[in-house]
Formats: C-alpha cells, sequence, structure tokens
C-alpha cells in the first residue's frame, strides 16, 4: 500500500487505479482505427498529422528499471497511410529514441526542436506502402508523465511502486505517440517489472504474480494516447466476487 504523500498525489492515484480497474472490465469488438469515414481537426497541441498516416493499432515492448527511473524499449506502431504524404510524424517530449524501422528497414528520423509543454515531432519517413513502424527508445527519469515512488515512501517499506498519469499531453513523454484525443487506437503491450512486483495497465489485468516478472496486456477498445495508463509495484489482487475484485 501507499502511504499518504501529498492530497494532490493520492488523488491521482485514485484516479489512475480507478481507469486501470474499469479498462479491464471493457469489451468492445472494434479493433481498427482505420474507417475511412473518419476525420480528423488540426489539434494545436499535437505535431501529428492523422488525416495523412494514423496509428492504426499500437504495441508496446516495455522494461521498467526503478534504479535509473526510465522505462526503455520498443513502441510498434501499425499504421494507415491515408495520403501521398511521406512523413509519419510522432509527439515525443525527452525522450531519447535510440533507432527508427519502417517495416524492419532502419530509417533515418528527424526531431524538431522541442517547445514548452508540447515537446517535439519525431518525423519518420515512409512510402505509401508502409505498414509498420518501429521506434526504440528510452524515456528521461524526469519524465512527466511518471510519478515513482521509493519503497521508504510506502506503508510496508519493502518495494517501490510507479504510476502514470498520462493526461492531458503528458503520455509522449513515456510512448511517442500521436498523443491527441481525437487519435484512437486499440494496443497491447508486453511489460517486464522487477522480480516480485505486479504491473497493471488501462486494458486486461493480471490477477496472478508472475514469476519472470513479465506481464501481458491486450485493450481492444481504441483509447487515445492519455488512456494509456501503468502501475508497477507490490500488489496483489482480491476477489470480491466471481466477476470482479480490487488491487
Amino acid at each position: 500500500m501507499i502511504k499518504a504523500f501529498g492530497g494532490v498525489h493520492l488523488a491521482i492515484l485514485s484516479i489512475v487505479l480507478s481507469l486501470l480497474y474499469l479498462s479491464s472490465c471493457a469489451t468492445n469488438s472494434s479493433t481498427s482505427n482505420s474507417d475511412p469515414a473518419q476525420s480528423y481537426s488540426d489539434d494545436p497541441h499535437s505535431f501529428s498529422e492523422p488525416w495523412h498516416i494514423v496509428t492504426d493499432s499500437l504495441h508496446l515492448d516495455l522494461e521498467v528499471d526503478f534504479q535509473d527511473s526510465i522505462v526503455q524499449g520498443r513502441a510498434i506502431h501499425f499504421i494507415d497511410v491515408k495520403s501521398e504524404r511521406d512523413t509519419f510524424i510522432l509527439d515525443i517530449n525527452n525522450l531519447f529514441i535510440e533507432k527508427v524501422s519502417v517495416d524492419g528497414e532502419q530509417v533515418e528520423f528527424q526531431i524538431s526542436e522541442a517547445m514548452p509543454f508540447m515537446g517535439s515531432a519525431l518525423s519518420i519517413p515512409v512510402d505509401k506502402d508502409a505498414v509498420q513502424v518501429e521506434v526504440h527508445y528510452k524515456t528521461s527519469p524526469e519524465a512527466v508523465a511518471f510519478l515513482w515512488v521509493s519503497a521508504a515512501q510506502t506503508k510496508d517499506k519493502i518495494a517501490p511502486f510507479l504510476f502514470t498519469q498520462g493526461q492531458a499531453i503528458l503520455t509522449r513523454s513515456w510512448i511517442p505517440c500521436q498523443d491527441s484525443p481525437g487519435i484512437r487506437f486499440p494496443y497491447s503491450a508486453s511489460i517486464t517489472v522487477p522480480e516480485g512486483l505486479m504491473a497493471l495497465m488501462s486494458a486486461d489485468n493480471p490477477v496472478e504474480l508472475s514469476e519472470d516478472g513479465m506481464y501481458n496486456f491486450h485493450m481492444k477498445t481504441p483509447v487515445p494516447a492519455y488512456l494509456i495508463a501503468l502501475a508497477v509495484g507490490k500488489l496483489e489482487y482480491i476477489p470480491i466476487s466471481d466477476r470482479n475484485g480490487v488491487y
């Protein structure tokens, strides 16, 4: 359990855990964001241009490092190319981009000068037949979407805790993404955490501790980037009926 370390932080934590619980119960048959009739407005707080190229679905393969207070791995975007535009643009904020590949081939990318609050545009060259864009990266210890809680700040003082807050445009500080609420996509994730800890997301969640520290998640309902949530800590699932429970 988390020690009371600030009313604002506890309020945020309550919202995140409620989101994780409610989202794990969500069911929806829609798994695609590629409806040709869907239109997108110009979001002044995002560099993305979804009317040209949009994320159709996202897969995350990430490792949580409490020692360095970072998350590192890759984000795989399955894209829908809607026009002749040859550049796929993602929002990032203080991310270290290691490499980018398109359909398995490594490509050169560009990062624009950072703007206050918004971060930078990650521009990736693609062609009209491109299907998959893979970004290898790691976050900064100062990523604004993260709250890293030390073991000393928890009630039992045994293990650290991490949770994210993506609203409104903070998800770009831990995931390279099209960070605008009008852009929605299903996602999946493989999250590796230290032994003895449990990971939860705004998706189908585990009810038992993983022996190898790896957890797999699926969210079939298209959601905006700010609703991708992650929590990691010494957690336990307690059923309160045959249909639901609490962590």
